[in-house]
């Protein structure tokens, strides 16, 4: 008889081991669980990353050194009011006076700009403005996206009106006054360059910065559907890739801008060892030798900002600091 046939008692249960018991409860577990996706993304928030931004070191420099350059343009020497606030050329040539018996740079660095506006307000103005929305920039996803996303417009806007400035110094051959043809022409060339890696940066930054919002639109569309999307993590992985990509580029732009206030402070360090007796001191009104050692000093702290940039970044994917590189960038 079955066990349905039993006066007082319920169907019997089926006999099932323990070892059964626990495979159909991991079964059941496995099939109620969502596919796997990312968190962050079908949340709406971004991926939490190690990106240039988080280290705070990093950021403790650009912030110092763009702070050094709001100072520089709006306290002093303050080059810009030259021919628009009265009396600051008359200040700006006694400080010449003072400044050329120590520093080893050209006698008219800071007097020359006088009956140009349009490069003290391009160039000069417009560099304090860059400046200070890289601070900004630099601090990356910690802040809300308007305010990552508006100092990136500023960046590019400011970038593009201070290139201007400077093909201005360069057409009206303000570079330098130094009689060496030779040394006028490797200096020319040599801001020329920068001056388009300058714009290239700051291209490829936006590009990917708009290619990663892209791919996180996506993502968080596909976990909002429930369909594919970030399932399987290959969106994520992109997204996180392309992230990293953006803040790289976004820190060589820095670099091949700041590397202007480096040398201010080369000269700082050149000046003291000159006092020191280390290192010579070309006699006012030397022009050509004082033009040569401003060269080099620049030299310096280009192959310091930007090689050091290229080099950090390298040494950044090598070790892997992020772990996305393995997955590879969409053509």
């Amino acid at each position: 008889m079955g066990a349905a046939s039993e006066p007082g008692r319920g169907p019997r249960r089926k006999q099932v081991s323990p070892v059964g018991e626990a495979a159909v409860a991991a079964d059941t577990s496995s099939r109620s669980k969502p596919p796997p996706t990312s968190g962050a993304l079908a949340h709406g928030s971004r991926p939490r990353l190690r990106l240039p931004s988080d280290y705070p070191w990093l950021k403790a420099t650009v912030v110092g050194l763009t702070m050094f350059a709001v100072t520089w343009i709006f306290v002093t020497p303050g080059t810009w009011m030259a021919g628009t606030v009265p009396g600051h050329q008359q200040r700006l040539e006694h400080l010449t006076q003072v400044i050329s018996a120590a520093f080893p740079v050209p006698s008219d660095v800071i007097t020359k700009y006088e009956h140009f506006p349009f490069v003290r307000f391009a160039h000069i103005l417009g560099s304090s403005v860059w400046a200070a929305a890289a601070a900004v920039q630099v601090q990356g996803p910690q802040l809300p996206r308007y305010m990552h996303r508006a100092s990136a417009i500023v960046m590019l806007v400011f970038g593009i009106i201070v290139m201007a400035g400077f093909a201005a110094i360069e057409l009206q051959g303000l570079s330098t006054k130094s009689p060496d043809a030779g040394i006028r022409g490797h200096i020319s060339a040599k801001l020329w360059v920068l001056c388009a890696w300058f714009l290239f940066t700051a291209f490829m930054a936006g590009r990917m910065g708009v290619r990663a919002r892209r791919a996180w639109q996506a993502g968080v569309g596909g976990g909002r559907g429930g369909g594919g999307g970030v399932g399987g993590g290959s969106v994520a992985s992109e997204l996180q890739a392309l992230r990293f990509e953006h803040s790289s580029w976004g820190l060589r732009h820095i670099a091949s801008g700041i590397w202007v206030l480096v040398q201010r402070l080369l000269i700082g360090v050149y000046t003291a060892m000159a006092w020191a007796g280390i290192l010579y001191t070309p006699a006012r009104g030397d022009d050509v030798v004082r033009s040569r050692i401003f060269l080099d000093i620049s030299t310096v702290a280009i192959v310091l900002c930007i090689g050091g940039t290229e080099a950090w970044l390298w040494a950044a994917r090598r070790r892997g600091r992020t772990g996305l590189f393995r997955a590879g960038l969409r053509a």
